[in-house]
């Protein structure tokens, strides 16, 4: 294990996990988003992944908001956006001259598909989108990507939980990130539970 903090930052990646869901979150520090726990891993030479906690962060001389500050710099190269049907280009996934269909469902992750459904709680990453299709659901398909669903595709959440609840079936529990959807708007980040037309 890397005591420097120098040798040791760049090595760290952000993680969600429902907080009802796991007792993780008794033993290490980690940010509230709505009903999802964000917090830190480092990973090794040999590739096993440690969660960081207070004492790593102690010894290491950084508060938890550098080492995210941190986390959030190193994951910045590897995001990936992709259309349904294949990859967009140009920064954050999005062509910077013509955009990007704002009528087009969008999947959010990194490039290894890898624990990629952590940048919904990237505030830098969420505002971009934002910026390019408006406001927007995000459905976790898992904790490895999200789908990003401009409003302009499903102007209420009617029903999307229910079919995040259907994908869930076909992953393992601890690949599944939520059981319901969030909404992105004017900068909000929001958990959507239950929606009913009415």
């Amino acid at each position: 294990m890397m005591t420097e903090w120098n040798d040791a930052k760049h090595s760290l990646s952000v993680r969600l996990a429902k907080i009802d869901w796991t007792d993780l979150f008794e033993e290490i520090p980690y940010k509230k988003l709505c009903d999802l726990g964000v917090y830190l891993v480092f990973t090794g030479e040999n590739g096993i992944e440690l969660e960081v906690t207070n004492d790593l962060l102690n010894a290491w001389g950084v508060t938890a908001e550098e080492a995210m500050t941190q986390a959030w710099d190193n994951m910045a190269a590897d995001i990936q956006v992709q259309t349904l049907g294949g990859l967009v280009s140009g920064i954050l996934g999005f062509d910077e001259e013509g955009g990007v269909d704002p009528t087009q469902s969008l999947v959010l992750s990194n490039e290894a598909k890898y624990y990629g459904a952590a940048y919904i709680a990237c505030p830098g990453v969420m505002k971009k989108i934002e910026a390019k299709i408006g406001s927007f659901w995000l459905l976790p398909s898992s904790v490895h990507e999200v789908i990003v669903m401009p409003k302009t595709v499903a102007k209420s959440p009617v029903g999307l939980s229910e079919m995040v609840c259907h994908v869930n079936e076909t992953f393992d529990p601890e690949d599944r990130l939520s059981d319901h959807i969030y909404e992105y708007r004017d900068g909000v980040f929001s958990s959507v539970y239950d929606a009913v037309k009415i």
